[in-house]
C-alpha cells in the first residue's frame, strides 16, 4: 500500500500537493488504511456491518467487506449523499467505496437506526477519529486510486488458496477478542 501511495504521490501533482499540504506521509496513510480495515473485520465478525433495515445490531453479514468488494452493495447513486462519488465507468474500490464507507457513513451520526443509504443497509457510527481523513485531507477531491489488486486478487499462494490482496489475507484469519 504505501509503494502505490509513493506511486501516486510523486506521478499525481493533485494527491502529492495534497498530502504535502495536509502534511501526510504515505507510512501513516497505509498503517491508518490498515487499522481502518482491521477494524472492520473484526466488526463484521460481530455482525454489526450490513445490517438490514428492522433488524438487529449482530445480524449483519459475517463478510460484509468482500461482499462491498464484489459490488453486493451497489451504492446508490440517486442518492444525494452518494451521486458525488460515483464512477461507473471507472471503478476504484478504494476511492469509490471505502472512501464513502470510511468519511462519509461510520464517521457519520446518523441516528439510532443508523440507516446508510448509499448502500441500503445499517452500519455504526464510530466516533473517535479512526474513520476521519488522516491530517484532514480533501478525500472527495483527492482521487486515490490505489489498484483494487491491492485489496483482492487471484494471484496463487499456496494449493487450494488464492489471493494476496488485503481482504483475501485477513479473509483466511479469524477475528476474534479472545486472545488465545
Amino acid at each position: 500500500v504505501k509503494e502505490e501511495l509513493d506511486k501516486l504521490a510523486t506521478n499525481d501533482k493533485a494527491i502529492g500537493s495534497e498530502f504535502t499540504a495536509c502534511k501526510i506521509n504515505t507510512a501513516d496513510f497505509a498503517k491508518k488504511l490498515m487499522g481502518q480495515i482491521v477494524f472492520l473485520h473484526f466488526l463484521q465478525k460481530k455482525g454489526w456491518l450490513g445490517v438490514e433495515k428492522d433488524k438487529e445490531w449482530g445480524s449483519g453479514p459475517h463478510n460484509f467487506l468482500r461482499r462491498l468488494a464484489q459490488g453486493e452493495y451497489k451504492r446508490d447513486t440517486g442518492s444525494s449523499a452518494c451521486a458525488d462519488q460515483s464512477h461507473p465507468n471507472n471503478y476504484n474500490f478504494f476511492n469509490d467505496t471505502l472512501e464513502p464507507l470510511f468519511y462519509d457513513t461510520l464517521a457519520t451520526d446518523r441516528g439510532h437506526d443508523a440507516w446508510c443509504d448509499c448502500y441500503g443497509c445499517r452500519i455504526p457510527f464510530l466516533n473517535g477519529g479512526l474513520f476521519e481523513p488522516l491530517g484532514g485531507y480533501n478525500w472527495r477531491k483527492t482521487e486515490i486510486l490505489l489498484p483494487n489488486r491491492l485489496f483482492t486478487n487471484k494471484e496463487p499462494v499456496e494449493e487450494a488458496i488464492t489471493g494476496t490482496g488485503i481482504l483475501d489475507v485477513f479473509d483466511r484469519y479469524n477475528f476474534t477478542v479472545n486472545e488465545a
